[in-house]
């Protein structure tokens, strides 16, 4: 019988293995959806009521994989990993859904040690010590400020992955400990942090995230939900008349609150948060220019790239989609 470790090893390498294949930057997450699709394995969602994924027979000698549409994106693309972990490691075929009785996953199909290495897969491929490396070292996040709620709660959106997720994915790139983690998965409210980062302004959708974005996210790409709310965080060169605007080409974007922080001390820069709302799903570049408004002489600018198409709906993968349209 495979040990533990031997197990985990194989899940690390498999996971290492397809990261290398596909890398994800500029991309803050990784693409699983694509990833899926380049490596041959057909992927259906469909309105499941409590089955979460299911890989299943394709032929005689292929495997495909369903997901539900019921769940957001976040726990698509977890159980998609955790499912290509099945897959790819040569488990037989399975199905996950909803246990109510015991409010978690059940399994039919796998045993306990392939569903522990099919999610050490999904951890390895979607929350990988690169990728959070990545976004520390970006954000500027010391290593007193990693175990701070919101700033979990911020990396699991660049990571596409729930904040739950999150905690044990710090945990096991040993950033904190284990029950720092667990403490922390099961005693935040989420929406309590939202309410914090949003001040006065009220959250329309509950399902939505707020990003807080700075100079810090110039270059990335996002992926994100249709009525999420980016908040950035600016500093204003106003006694020397320089404002940063939102620029980008076509009014992408609403500004929907505002808040300003000016601080006593004569000439010293102000701070502001812009609170923003993509109008319409899609493909999308948030601008922000730092410029005199009334002769456009510019300071800096940064551009940050999104989608926000949010969970993927009935039918093939949007990105499937897209190509066969393209072909035709």
């Amino acid at each position: 019988m495979t040990s533990r470790r031997a197990r985990t090893l194989q899940a690390a390498a498999e996971a290492a293995r397809i990261l290398a294949r596909f890398p994800p930057e500029p991309r803050t997450s990784f693409d699983i959806v694509n990833a899926v699709a380049k490596l041959g394995f057909p992927v259906i969602f469909r309105p499941t009521k409590d089955l979460l994924g299911a890989t299943i027979a394709v032929g005689k000698n292929s495997q495909g994989i369903l997901i539900t549409t019921k769940r957001g994106l976040a726990i698509q693309r977890f159980t998609l990993a955790h499912e290509l972990g099945h897959i790819l490691l040569g488990h037989e075929m399975h199905f996950h859904f909803l246990d109510d009785a015991e409010n978690g996953l059940a399994s039919q199909g796998a045993s306990r040690q392939e569903e522990s290495a099919a999610n050490d897969f999904a951890s390895g491929l979607l929350a990988s010590r690169r990728l959070v490396a990545n976004i520390v070292k970006r954000q500027r996040w010391g290593a007193s400020k990693i175990g701070d709620p919101a700033r979990v709660y911020q990396l699991s959106l660049r990571l596409g992955i729930s904040f739950q997720a999150a905690c044990w994915a710090l945990a096991g790139n040993s950033l904190i400990s284990v029950d720092s983690a667990k403490s922390m998965a099961n005693e935040t409210e989420v929406n309590g942090l939202k309410r914090d980062m949003l001040a006065l302004y009220g959250l329309e959708d509950p399902w939505a995230d707020v990003w807080i974005l700075t100079e810090s996210d110039a270059g990335s790409v996002l992926e994100a939900g249709p009525n999420d709310i980016f908040a950035v965080k600016v500093k204003d060169s106003s006694s020397a008349g320089f404002l940063w605007q939102v620029g980008t080409p076509g009014q992408e974007f609403d500004v929907v609150h505002e808040k300003t922080d000016i601080s006593d001390a004569y000439g010293a820069d102000s701070l502001r948060v812009l609170f923003l709302r993509a109008r319409d799903p899609g493909s999308h570049q948030l601008v922000l220019q730092h410029e005199r408004p009334w002769s456009g002489e510019r300071l800096s600018l940064f551009e940050i790239s999104l989608t926000n198409f949010g969970k993927e709906v009935d039918g093939l993968p949007r990105s499937v989609k897209r190509e066969l349209l393209l072909a035709h």
